[in-house]
């Protein structure tokens, strides 16, 4: 910004006035520039003096189901397909779990490896479709008893056969739209029943940690809080445990003072005496017991079945200190304060010298 210019000019009194005019336009002009100096100030000393990048993880248990060949249940044959209960066995823990086929079209192989995955999201089923696929799991053999679903469905006499044999049926009907000729009367009955179940929402939706950060101001030196909470809970109904640590050990490298509390649920810990170029981060974990709940097992043929799940959850935020938010915004703040008086001032001066020539600024 270059300084104001006043050019010389004749001496004549009616001159002089108008350049004392001119003079006084120029020094508001250039208080305006101070004024926008001192704004783009403050916005400088507002700018974050801390970043945080948050980043979270949910992931189910991994099993890595195979098909052995065991088939512990058998229904009936519906046309030329064998209706069975299908035993799936996790090749790290030994774990054994049953299921029913999803998928009509394909013949179960041995050695078969399958992922487990939620039922709903799948682009080949809606997801109202999948919620009466669990409905029927809920209500089937091996889960209840047979005399549970006989009692449940109204139909006497009902046989484990018959049983397995509805509950397929009614499965593929919604899985692959699948339809037969039905003969046997308990079977067709129980299929009826099954389709007329109103559709079951997931159980317990897998939780989420919600982790959040904020700057605060700590004696001259960097601070910050962080909060975290889930509202998700186990399936007994008890509140999901959750832990942090961080990234390095921050007490001994920054000497960090750190203090943890909690209330309605949330944990706070507050972490002060930090210097500037402080970065580290903090992670926050979570393990969810779901209840049994119904499950998709993908391969090249797909099986249905009620599950145990576990879910762990992560949450991780990365923190930055790029200098004392305190003592900046402080010095700005009375720096502003200081100027803003001074500008004031001139400006009352200026407007003086105006009035002395309020008289010579209307005619001639």
């Amino acid at each position: 910004m270059s300084m104001p210019v006043i050019k010389a000019s004749n001496t004549t009194r009616q001159q002089s006035v108008t350049d004392i005019i001119a003079s006084v336009a120029l020094e508001q002009t250039a208080l305006s520039h101070i004024l926008n100096a001192e704004g783009e100030k403050i916005q400088k000393a507002l700018e974050p003096c801390a970043t945080f990048v948050f980043s979270d993880e949910n992931h189910l248990k991994a099993y890595d189901f195979v098909y052995q060949g065991v088939i512990p249940y058998y229904g009936l044959v519906v046309g030329e397909v064998q209706t069975a209960i299908i035993q799936v066995t996790d090749s790290i823990s030994g774990v054994n779990t049953l299921t029913y086929c999803f998928d009509v079209q394909t013949l179960i192989q041995v050695g078969d490896h399958y992922n487990q995955t939620i039922l709903e999201g799948s682009s080949d089923i809606s997801d109202v479709d999948a919620n009466r696929v669990r409905s029927i799991l809920f209500n089937a053999f091996p889960y209840i008893s047979v005399a549970t679903v006989a009692a449940n469905s109204s139909i006497p006499n009902l046989t484990q056969q018959e049983a397995i044999t509805g509950a397929q049926l009614a499965i593929w009907k919604l899985t692959n739209n699948f339809t037969t000729t039905i003969t046997n009367a308990n079977v067709l009955a129980l299929y009826n029943w099954y389709l007329g179940l109103a559709p079951t929402d997931v159980i317990i939706d897998p939780a989420k940690i919600n982790l959040t950060a904020q700057t605060i101001f700590s004696n001259g030196a960097c601070g910050v809080n962080f909060s975290f909470d889930t509202k998700g809970v186990n399936a007994d109904g008890t509140l999901i445990p959750l832990t942090y640590t961080f990234s390095k050990d921050i007490i001994g490298i920054y000497g960090a003072v750190v203090h943890e509390s909690s209330a309605g649920g949330t944990t706070t810990v507050q972490v002060t005496n930090l210097p500037q170029g402080a970065a580290f981060s903090i992670n926050v974990k979570g393990t969810q017991l779901l209840p049994d709940d119904a499950y998709r097992y993908s391969d090249s043929q797909d099986l249905t079945g009620l599950f145990l799940q576990t879910n762990y959850m992560s949450a991780e935020c990365d923190y930055l200190c790029k200098g004392n938010c305190n003592f900046d915004v402080l010095k700005v703040n009375k720096s502003v304060i200081d100027m803003v008086k001074s500008i004031t001032l001139l400006e009352m001066v200026l407007q003086s010298k105006l009035e002395l020539f309020g008289n010579c600024l209307c005619e001639d």
